[in-house]
């Protein structure tokens, strides 16, 4: 029987980046699919997603908001996020789930590819340390986790704003142990970055950058009491 996995896709006024990605998804193999994308009301999405057939659920914009808000519908067995500007490759879903089952893990984080200005890199990252992963999130927002995961630690905490995917996998790992994440080694989705992404805006924008260094100081000062 194929797994059964809900992704919750946020999306902003994406244009034709959403179109890709919504299509990538579409197209996932060897898995029964729920896919729910979180949006605003004026946004052309509504409507493709509709025409697709996925779910549509509308509201205020805000990353964590728009993600927290579509969690009630979710029915699957797993449970991934995603961005309307990304893409995946059409295992990924199976993969992962696959990975979980063989580990006998809550969650797997996978190596993915970035893409910049016309160049690709693989991004890969280490075998699961709670010690690490106090140092710095490693676990991307998009992995896979069980939907047991996201019922008993969500939803997301919106005060540490860009930081609350790190929270939550650190709760995680505090609840279940170090053996609830897997590693899989092999990339399955697609970052795709312009000068226009919000972390590149981080980059160039100091204020925007203290608020980062003080969420990441909220997450360690939570984590470390």
């Amino acid at each position: 029987m194929y797994p059964f996995v809900s992704v919750v896709m946020n999306t902003l006024r994406d244009g034709a980046a959403f179109d890709r990605a919504l299509a990538s998804y579409q197209a996932q193999q060897r898995v029964r699919l729920q896919l729910i994308v979180s949006t605003v009301p004026d946004d052309p999405a509504v409507a493709k997603t509709l025409a697709a057939g996925a779910q549509v659920i509308v509201g205020p914009a805000g990353i964590y908001a728009q993600l927290n808000r579509a969690l009630p519908l979710v029915e699957g067995d797993w449970f991934a996020y995603a961005s309307g500007n990304d893409y995946a490759a059409p295992d990924k879903l199976v993969t992962e789930a696959s990975c979980c089952k063989k580990a006998g893990a809550g969650v797997c984080y996978s190596a993915y590819v970035q893409v910049y200005d016309g160049k690709s890199l693989l991004v890969s990252f280490p075998v699961y340390s709670y010690r690490r992963h106090l140092q710095g999130n490693f676990v991307s927002d998009c992995s896979m986790m069980s939907a047991g995961l996201l019922k008993k630690y969500g939803p997301f905490r919106t005060r540490f704003k860009n930081k609350a995917f790190w929270d939550f996998w650190l709760r995680v790992a505090e609840g279940e142990g170090e053996r609830a994440f897997t590693r899989n080694p092999r990339s399955t989705w697609f970052y795709c970055v312009t000068r226009s992404s919000r972390h590149q805006r981080r980059k160039r924008d100091p204020a925007w950058r203290r608020e980062e260094d003080d969420s990441v100081r909220m997450v360690l000062e939570a984590h470390r009491a």
